[in-house]
């Protein structure tokens, strides 16, 4: 589940970023264990993304609640 003020504001600011690229990103992650736990109910993930010519890593925090992952903030910065 994608936290309603976070679509309303990132997706809209990032027009590179998308519920299904989210949810796909942290479903592949979990898959893979490419995440870092924060404490028990909390973990964050990092992905690459390419944009207008532009490398940008986007990082991806999740709070994770009875069998549901719930994505609270993302952040996107250049990569240089």
């Amino acid at each position: 589940m994608i936290e309603p003020t976070l679509a309303r504001k990132a997706f809209v600011k990032h027009h590179f970023l998308n519920e299904d690229f989210i949810r796909g990103v942290v479903q592949r992650a979990i898959q893979t264990q490419r995440i870092h736990w924060v404490d028990r109910e909390h973990f964050s993930l990092k992905v690459g993304r390419k944009t207008n010519g532009k490398f940008v890593q986007v990082t991806i925090w999740v709070h994770y609640r009875q069998d549901c992952y719930w994505i609270g903030k993302v952040h996107v910065e250049s990569v240089k």
